[in-house]
């Protein structure tokens, strides 16, 4: 729709239209169990999340069951206006660029700790910022791989909890009366999703420890004594 001058387009993702689902699906869940547990839930209008879900009714919080309702339709769709003399195609593609520089920007000053940088020298500090650089190349080269098709990305709700997943993998070492063994925790959730589209086999549930292990030295100092 052109109006002023200006462009405007409505876009729908499904795939963010499922992400957005499965949030509210989530956040209404915690509040019926919140209105549960507290009836009068007078808490709940300071909570940014419940408050589009909750209704005052007299001197009691109920839940707004039309709100929930109406915001399906927003699922996965936003409006794009512009200026410039683009195609729609090609305002959607440039939208979905600049959000993923921006993304790249808040990555690098967020979770891989591009700044503050706590450095004296250039070396240094040239350094630092090539590990953060090599950090997000590989985080995207792992979202691109995921996302399973050329030029697509997973989205970031679906990665982070991927890598949430990844993260609960332990390992315990294991001393028996010979040797000493590492065994992994079976993998969370979608942890298997990252090894399947790298291409890689998860690491063995029990293995040989290495025998630079600290705990490997001990127990065979035990077992000499």
């Amino acid at each position: 729709m052109a109006a002023d001058g200006e462009t405007y387009v409505v876009c729908y993702n499904p795939k963010e239209a499922e992400h957005d689902r499965r949030r509210r699906q989530e956040i209404v869940s915690r509040l019926r169990r919140r209105m549960a547990e507290n009836p009068s839930g007078s808490s709940l209008l300071r909570n940014t999340s419940f408050r589009g879900y909750v209704r005052l009714k007299g001197a009691a919080m109920e839940i707004d069951e039309a709100k929930i309702q109406a915001a399906e339709w927003y699922d996965g769709k936003y409006v794009l206006r512009s200026n410039a003399n683009l195609s729609h195609e090609d305002m959607a593609r440039a939208y979905r660029q600049l959000y993923q520089i921006e993304r790249a920007f808040r990555d690098l000053k967020g979770p891989l700790e591009l700044r503050p940088i706590r450095h004296f020298t250039d070396r240094r500090i040239r350094g630092h910022v090539m590990v953060c650089f090599l950090a997000y190349a590989l985080e995207m080269a792992l979202r691109q791989a995921l996302a399973g098709e050329k030029g697509a990305i997973l989205p970031e709700a679906d990665y982070h909890e991927i890598m949430q997943d990844l993260s609960k993998t332990t390992v315990a070492t294991i001393a028996g009366e010979c040797r000493v063994y590492q065994v992994r925790s079976p993998l969370a959730g979608r942890a298997h999703d990252a090894y399947a589209a790298l291409g890689m086999r998860p690491p063995n549930k029990v293995l040989k420890a290495p025998d630079d292990d600290p705990k490997v030295s001990a127990s065979a100092e035990n077992h000499t004594m």
